[in-house]
């Protein structure tokens, strides 16, 4: 009769917690680092069209003025830790976007997990509040500012914050 060997203690492997990259200030210093380090960019004003958006993926969308052609205007994506290739966007003419553009320079991509961690702080107040999975920077008339939204089982709040992200304000919708 064969023996079975005694079981040796398995200490079960515990799985990283997945890190939000809304709140992942490094990754999002990183990404932005990244961006103003591509050729195309490397040592100019990076000069982003109307808005970006930041996802909890990772995920990062944005349209950026060509520097070598300014009157064009091309899409970029920042996924699984990296900028993809640029893709163009058609536009209807170089003055319908040239008032729409905000230099990148002036914006910190690390005011995106200032803003998550506000928000996630003023959700514990809210009756099933869900988990922020977007943000975004929106250009509008010469400025900009950061938005999102919260969702609860009985309420809703509209995010803003300035363009630093250390002012963020809720409204109830």
């Amino acid at each position: 009769m064969k023996k079975i060997p005694e079981q040796e203690d398995i200490t079960p492997v515990e799985e990283p917690e997945e890190i939000n990259f809304l709140s992942d200030s490094a990754g999002l210093r990183n990404a932005q680092l990244q961006l103003t380090e591509l050729p195309k960019f490397k040592g100019k004003e990076i000069m982003f069209h109307s808005d970006i958006h930041f996802y909890d993926d990772g995920r990062i969308n944005l349209q950026v003025q060509d520097p070598d052609t300014p009157e064009y205007l091309d899409s970029y994506s920042f996924r699984d830790g990296k900028w993809g290739k640029p893709k163009p966007v058609r536009t209807h003419g170089r003055a319908a976007f040239e008032s729409e553009l905000f230099p990148l320079s002036d914006l910190d991509f690390m005011a995106v997990s200032r803003i998550f961690n506000e928000m996630t702080a003023y959700a514990q107040r809210i009756e099933g509040a869900e988990t922020v999975t977007h943000i975004y920077f929106l250009r509008m008339r010469n400025r900009g500012g950061w938005r999102a939204s919260v969702s609860g089982s009985r309420e809703g709040y509209s995010v803003t914050a300035d363009i630093t992200g250390k002012q963020v304000k809720f409204e109830r919708n």
